[in-house]
């Protein structure tokens, strides 16, 4: 299929042509710039390649949601856009990729991220478990009793301030 172009001439007092071809669009050029007979200095003529543009379109989607006429409006309107060569498409296609690749970082950060913190919790599940053990024992020497049962739990306290650090 072949690319559609689109070019443009106008001139300072706001009319516009549009043609398919340069060819076209170069005769209109010159009968432009022919058509003046009297000069002021303001005079200008353009030539230009359209590259995208945008324009009216009746939308039909947001009709199904909201009925225009109760604002006052006969149908709503979206803006809708046209290419006329490979640079609009291009450029869409690199910031598409650009943001793959932004969020690809995002992904492999917050992946790591989790892997440490998954890592943290698991040590502090054996710590936690060490210590409920510990204060087992502790429990278990204090309701035995008997001699020497200060001196043991001051060590098992001691051994799980130890591990907790």
């Amino acid at each position: 299929m072949e690319k559609k172009q689109l070019f443009v001439v106008f001139n300072h007092e706001g009319e516009i042509y549009q043609h398919e071809t340069l060819e076209e669009a170069l005769k209109e050029f010159e009968a432009e710039k022919d058509d003046y007979e009297f000069f002021t200095g303001d005079e200008q003529v353009y030539l230009a390649k359209v590259i995208k543009m945008a324009y009216v379109v009746e939308d039909h989607e947001i009709a199904k949601v909201e009925d225009p006429t109760k604002y006052g409006f006969e149908y709503w309107v979206k803006w809708q856009e046209q290419h006329f060569d490979e640079f609009g498409l291009l450029q869409q296609l690199q910031q598409a990729q650009e943001e793959i690749e932004r969020l690809e970082k995002r992904y492999e950060f917050a992946s790591q991220v989790e892997y440490e913190l998954r890592q943290e919790i698991q040590q502090l599940r054996r710590q936690l478990q060490q210590a409920q053990k510990s204060i087992s024992e502790t429990l278990d020497l204090l309701k035995r009793g008997g001699p020497g049962t200060r001196s043991q739990v001051q060590a098992l306290l001691e051994t799980v301030l130890e591990e907790t650090k």
